[in-house]
């Protein structure tokens, strides 16, 4: 995730474009620029899950039906759970036909292929395990991936974003200071900031998986901190 915007005080931007015949030594002002990353860590608490019902079947309509019950069924326990309306969305089925290519030979036509696709979106971390599990009980063939999210990212960005802005006037000001000059107002700033989610690793989604035996306790999942990072171009006025 990747957001960029830029801060420009107009007024100064524009002496800064002049050449030096066009401003004079009275409108001129002296600036100096760097650039820094503010990093924080913070332990995410949504988890998301994405998974899938696949059927086959001879007929069309039988392998949209199973596929149909499969779905129902995971749609049912995910409730049960109470997770709400809007934190599961499901995709239509889609039905593929499933061909043999002999050997010299027209194509074979096998059967049907019915599957579809569905997201469970966890605010509640601690039950990431029983989740997983009991969506795999209902009849959920493949869970493709696990991913984190922040509940209250926009937060953990902007005290990011601080902290690079707070590191870029330390270093002007370090970078002045031998010079017995100090850093004045903000010319201009860019920031960009940065987080991707981070997917859960293969190996604990299949402690996960072997978990969902019902004679196993549910796998202990620890998330981990995780960086949200943000970096700042400043320029500022020599005071």
């Amino acid at each position: 995730m990747n957001r960029f915007f830029s801060i420009l005080l107009l007024g100064s931007v524009f002496l800064l474009g002049c050449s030096e015949s066009a401003v004079s030594d009275d409108d001129y002002m002296p600036t100096v620029s760097t650039s820094a990353t503010g990093e924080l860590h913070a332990i995410p608490d949504i988890a998301v899950i994405n998974g899938r019902v696949q059927e086959q079947a001879k007929d069309a309509g039988d392998a949209m039906a199973a596929a149909r019950k499969q779905l129902d069924q995971v749609i049912e326990y995910v409730k049960t759970q109470g997770i709400a309306e809007e934190d599961l969305q499901a995709a239509q089925i889609l039905v593929q036909a499933q061909w043999h290519y002999p050997r010299n030979e027209p194509r074979q036509l096998t059967g049907y292929q019915a599957n579809a696709s569905f997201t469970i979106k966890l605010r509640d971390t601690a039950g990431l395990s029983q989740i997983y599990g009991g969506v795999i009980k209902a009849g959920a063939n493949t869970i493709d991936s696990v991913s984190f999210e922040f509940s209250n990212y926009d937060e953990l960005e902007l005290q990011a974003i601080g902290l690079a802005v707070e590191k870029a006037q330390r270093k002007a000001a370090a970078g002045l200071a031998p010079l017995g000059q100090k850093v004045g107002k903000v010319v201009s700033m860019q920031v960009d900031t940065h987080w991707q989610p981070q997917p859960m690793p293969r190996g604990k989604m299949m402690a996960m998986e072997a978990s969902s035996d019902a004679m196993a306790a549910p796998a202990q999942i620890n998330v981990g901190n995780q960086p949200i990072k943000a970096t700042v171009s400043v320029s500022f006025i020599i005071d």
